[in-house]
């Protein structure tokens, strides 16, 4: 298989703008558009952000977690206890 498009042949960008409505026939317009002119010389070097390093830990992730296992160890907890006690469980009343 090929190896993709290189870094160097890539570029991604967006460009938005309204173009004025010409009449057929000519005319210059009340305002005409802005002209936007692309120079061609070497590519500027890359800035990219760096890479996230894989073995730093994620301190929201274990944070979440933590709280999730604590959760459910509670909501566990709570549905033995209740089993022992002998509780029925009963809908809400409409």
């Amino acid at each position: 298989m090929g190896a993709g498009i290189g870094v160097d042949r890539f570029a991604l960008f967006r460009i938005s703008l309204q173009l004025p409505e010409t009449p057929p026939g000519g005319g210059e317009p009340e305002r005409p558009a802005r002209r936007l002119t692309l120079a061609t010389g070497p590519a500027g070097p890359h800035q990219h952000a760096a890479p996230p390093d894989p073995k730093a830990p994620d301190a929201t992730a274990g944070l979440l977690g933590g709280a999730a296992m604590v959760a459910a160890a509670a909501g566990i907890d709570l549905v033995l206890l209740r089993r022992r006690a002998g509780h029925v469980w009963r809908s809400a009343p409409d």
